[in-house]
């Protein structure tokens, strides 16, 4: 008996995260004392839908078996897919996969696959894609967010937050106040950051992370692309001509749009009037001065919502 209470929290309380119910351990714990004291069936303390076959929660589950087909460890042809690699890992050791499972691919082209294991072998998964869906999420808008990198874990919040907002490309920028720099293994665990985010939220195409630029280099970017350029500097730290946020958005914005985010010290005098000559439109984003990564985050919110 003094066993069974562990086992029974343990069980079950990951039970009801799978099925997407949020029940305290102790709620429950408590409520199947009370069941088994009046002799009634579990099924009274729990809500009817966590007891569900495997096909119906197979079914209202799919979306969370999504995997990405990376290009240098797993392959596609015709309506066949080989997971391999950290993906094939996460399908077999983590999610306990096997053989008859329904997963969804995709590979950062725009479209995601719809298919089923058909066999293990060794490290590797085959998969027979069944069904094959066209992008449905992606904004019209080609939203670029520059900025110089905050400190810490807040690098991979920022871009995690970007890419599930659907920007289309995040630029690191070294100013002269900036606190962080990248190098290869950086871009790299943003890179991964960006596929993980994809899996969460739906988006079958990557969020480009490109090496880090100076500002002139970034305005030769821009400047091919012919994008809008903004640069965001509050009015609290100087009057440079700056536009409402709500100017910017009563107008429909351009394809391609770019947004400027300075570093937690701001842009230097010297930076901000090299940004002017440049073409990049001052934006305050109100009365309250905000951290870089939140100011990011805001406006690229802003921009993709009003866009379709």
């Amino acid at each position: 008996m003094g066993n069974f209470f562990p086992v029974l929290r343990f069980r079950f309380s990951t039970l009801l995260r799978g099925g997407g119910v949020a029940l305290p351990a102790r709620e429950l714990k408590c409520s199947a004392l009370q069941t088994r004291r009046k002799n009634l069936p579990l099924q009274s303390v729990l809500p009817q839908n966590i007891f569900k076959t495997k096909t119906e929660y197979t079914e209202n589950n799919i979306m969370s078996n999504r995997f990405f087909l990376d290009s240098s460890e797993s392959q596609r042809s015709g309506d066949r897919a080989v997971l391999a690699g950290s993906e094939a890992h996460h399908f077999l050791r983590v999610m306990r996969g096997q053989a008859g499972d329904t997963v969804v691919l995709f590979d950062g082209s725009g479209f995601s696959y719809c298919g089923t294991v058909a066999a293990i072998e060794k490290n590797e998964v085959r998969i027979q894609i069944t069904e094959t869906f066209p992008d449905a999420v992606e904004s019209s808008l080609r939203l670029t967010v520059a900025s110089a990198l905050p400190k810490g874990d807040r690098q991979r919040f920022l871009v995690e937050k970007l890419a599930e907002l659907g920007v289309a490309r995040f630029v690191p920028v070294h100013l002269e106040r900036s606190v962080a720099r990248t190098n290869d293994a950086v871009i790299s665990r943003f890179r991964r950051c960006v596929i993980e985010s994809a899996k969460q939220c739906e988006r079958n195409v990557l969020m480009e992370i490109t090496e880090e630029m100076t500002l002139p280099k970034l305005n030769e970017l821009l400047e091919r692309e012919q994008s809008t350029k903004f640069i965001l500097h509050p009015l609290k730290l100087g009057s440079v001509g700056q536009t409402a946020l709500k100017a910017v958005t009563d107008d429909h914005p351009a394809q391609h749009l770019a947004v400027l985010v300075g570093p937690e010290g701001s842009f230097t005098g010297r930076e901000m009037e090299t940004a002017l000559q440049f073409g990049f439109k001052p934006l305050d984003l109100g009365a309250r001065i905000l951290r870089t990564e939140t100011a990011c985050i805001a406006a690229a919110a802003v921009f993709l919502t009003i866009t379709p």
